[in-house]
């Protein structure tokens, strides 16, 4: 089953080896930033998702694999509001 944006970003945090402060200053937000998307408070625009994407190293597949995991963040926001 495919899963939402913040917990793919969370098991590639974690795969890759970083704590939320690190990734954060990898990618040059505040850690604030990272953790409204850990918590699904927030989900990334286009350009942030790319620098997400390049900064986990796994482009092709990684960039599918991103935008699958919104798809879901946002159908299952959709399923909310209806």
């Amino acid at each position: 089953m495919k899963q939402p944006f913040n917990i793919w970003l969370q098991n590639q945090i974690k795969n890759k080896g970083f704590t939320q402060r690190a990734y954060a200053q990898r990618l040059g937000v505040d850690e604030s930033t990272i953790s409204g998307y850990l918590s699904g408070r927030r989900t990334p625009n286009t350009r942030m998702l790319i620098r997400i994407v390049l900064s986990l190293g796994d482009k092709r597949a990684g960039f599918i694999a991103a935008l699958e995991a919104l798809e879901v963040t946002y159908r299952s926001k959709e399923n909310v509001i209806e």
